[in-house]
C-alpha cells in the first residue's frame, strides 16, 4: 500500500539483485512485461548507469529470458568477478574469530609454527577462486593476490597510489583453488580482521614478520579488509517512513 514500495516495484514479492551481486543487469525486477499489479516508477537510470546509489532506482522489468542475454555494465570497466561473502558457522560477530586454534582451523593455510612467514598469523583468511579463473590470470593456489573492486568508491573514494590510507586499504588476500565455484565467481569468508596501521607497522617491525601488535591485536589479511571490496546501498523499500507511520 505505501508509495514507496509501488514506485520500486515491490508491492508485491519479487527477485531482483543488488548492484553487484550479479555478472547480469543488476536490480532488474523479473517478472512477466505488463504485469498489472507491478506499476515501477521510471527515474530515467539508464543501463549503462554503473554509479551505486543511482542504480537502486533502475527499476525495469524483464522476463528471467531476457535478463540472461544481459550483462552487468561493471564489467566494462574491467571487474569481471561477483563476489559473495558468505558468513562462517563459527565465529560471525564472535569473539571465537580472534581466536588462535579458530584461525588455524578455520583456513586452509593454518599452521600454528607459521612456517610460512608470509603469514599475517596462525591463520589467514583466502580467496575461492575457480581454477580455470585463476590460471588464465596466472594465479597459482595459495599465492598472494590483490583484489580491487570499482575504484569510483573502494577501497575509498578518491583513493591514490600513496595516500596514507592506501597500504592499509588495498586487500591483498590468498588464494585458493575451488573447483566447486561457478567460474566468474569468488567467495571470501565474512568476518576477517582487517588490517590496522599498527597492524602493517608489525609487519615492518617484528622480527618474525607477523602483524601481531603491541596491544595483542592481528589482522587475519596482510593489507585490507573486507570493506575494501564491498559497499552497502541504500534500498529505498528500507528507508520508508510511511510504512513505520501507518
Amino acid at each position: 500500500e505505501e508509495d514507496e514500495w509501488i514506485d520500486q516495484g515491490e508491492n508485491l514479492i519479487i527477485h531482483r539483485e543488488p548492484r553487484e551481486a550479479t555478472p547480469y543487469q543488476p536490480r532488474v525486477i523479473v517478472a512477466p512485461k505488463n504485469f498489472p499489479l507491478l506499476r515501477p516508477r521510471d527515474y530515467g537510470i539508464s543501463d549503462a548507469e554503473t554509479d551505486g546509489d543511482a542504480k537502486t532506482l533502475y527499476n525495469k522489468i524483464m522476463t528471467s529470458a531476457e535478463l540472461l542475454e544481459t550483462k552487468n555494465p561493471l564489467q566494462k570497466k574491467g571487474l569481471l568477478f561477483t563476489l559473495s561473502t558468505p558468513k562462517p558457522r563459527h565465529r560471525t560477530h564472535s569473539s571465537w574469530g580472534s581466536s588462535d586454534w579458530n584461525a588455524i582451523w578455520a583456513s586452509n593455510f593454518g599452521d600454528p609454527y607459521r612456517k610460512d612467514r608470509r603469514m599475517p598469523w596462525v591463520g589467514e583468511e583466502e580467496m575461492d577462486i575457480h581454477p580455470d579463473d585463476a590460471m588464465n590470470l596466472g594465479i597459482n593456489d595459495g599465492d598472494y593476490v590483490w583484489v580491487d573492486a570499482d575504484p569510483a568508491d573502494r577501497p575509498y573514494i578518491g583513493v591514490k597510489e600513496g595516500d596514507p590510507f592506501y597500504e592499509v586499504s588495498r586487500l591483498m588476500i590468498r588464494a585458493r583453488y575451488n573447483n566447486a565455484l561457478p567460474k566468474g565467481m569468488l567467495i571470501i569468508i565474512h568476518g576477517l580482521a582487517g588490517a590496522t596501521h599498527r597492524t602493517i607497522k608489525a609487519q615492518k617491525v617484528n622480527e618474525d614478520g607477523s602483524s601481531m601488535t603491541d596491544t595483542g591485536y592481528t589482522s587475519s589479511v596482510r593489507f585490507g579488509s573486507q570493506q575494501s571490496v564491498v559497499r552497502g546501498y541504500l534500498q529505498p523499500t528500507q528507508m520508508t517512513e510511511s510504512l513505520v507511520h501507518k
